[in-house]
């Protein structure tokens, strides 16, 4: 398992064996747990899609860490298939389409500071975070990114770089904590070590800013002044009276911050 998330250049190794022994195939996990190496489309479309397939202990583990109580990721059941309806339009062709000039105008930004690189390594990282902060805050939130909580994406950026720095142990290290009770998972967020101070406050921060966008809305809207023009307007429906029966409550609207600024 280390040669597969720990390989010398990323890639290597999964399209190695995924040549030799084909889409679907069985690798020992820690402490000889069997796991699947699934790369087939149709079989990962099903399994995302199944009741069948329910969270996995380290998934389960990384959402009640990171995100909040109410978040799509975290649902199951009739409560999922509800967030899911109301999230859904959100994310169709027509309503994507309506984001297009601010793809490119972070396409534009991005491509501007790789021709000032040329030439040179560039760490491509940075660039794609940023880029993808910043299209989402205006996309999903109206908000533009230059506009936000400096905190926020200071620890937005710490975050990142925690769930990308790999290593033998702390592959062990999550081994180790999915066989643990959630309770002591739930209170082991409250020590005082570096990580878990990054995930609270990134947590906490998130919340806070979903809060703050979502009264500034409302504000305007009770000014009269009301338009979907972006992911949190559709789910508010503050426009739409009949829509808005079957829109989400505000907590959950807060709680789905996360989950559109956190990746």
């Amino acid at each position: 398992m280390l040669q597969l998330f720990l390989p010398r250049e990323y890639g290597a190794n999964e399209f190695a064996w995924l040549k030799a022994f084909g889409a679907v195939y069985r690798l020992k996990g820690c402490f000889g747990q069997d796991r699947l190496f699934i790369s087939d489309p149709t079989a990962l479309q099903y399994i995302l899609n199944s009741p069948l397939f329910p969270h996995g202990p380290t998934q389960k583990t990384i959402i009640d860490l990171i995100f909040a109580e109410k978040c799509i990721m975290a649902q199951q059941g009739d409560t999922h298939k509800r967030l899911r309806a109301a999230l859904n339009p959100c994310f169709t062709g027509a309503a994507v389409r309506n984001f297009l000039s601010i793809f490119e105008r972070v396409a534009q930004a991005m491509t501007t500071k790789f021709e000032e690189s040329s030439g040179s390594e560039v760490d491509v990282c940075p660039v794609f975070s940023e880029a993808t902060l910043s299209t989402i805050s205006e996309a999903a939130l109206g908000y533009p990114m230059e506009d936000m909580d400096k905190d926020f994406v200071a620890y937005n950026e710490r975050l990142l770089a925690l769930a990308a720095n790999q290593s033998p142990g702390q592959i062990l290290s999550d081994a180790i904590s999915v066989r643990l009770p959630r309770w002591i998972l739930k209170a082991a967020i409250h020590l005082p070590t570096t990580t878990f101070h990054i995930i609270r406050t990134a947590k906490a921060l998130v919340k806070e800013l979903g809060g703050k966008i979502i009264r500034e809305k409302i504000d305007v809207a009770r000014q009269g002044s009301v338009a979907e023009t972006d992911v949190f307007d559709m789910l508010l429906g503050l426009g739409n009276m009949e829509k808005k029966k079957h829109t989400l409550t505000l907590d959950e609207v807060v709680d789905q911050t996360g989950i559109l600024l956190v990746e």
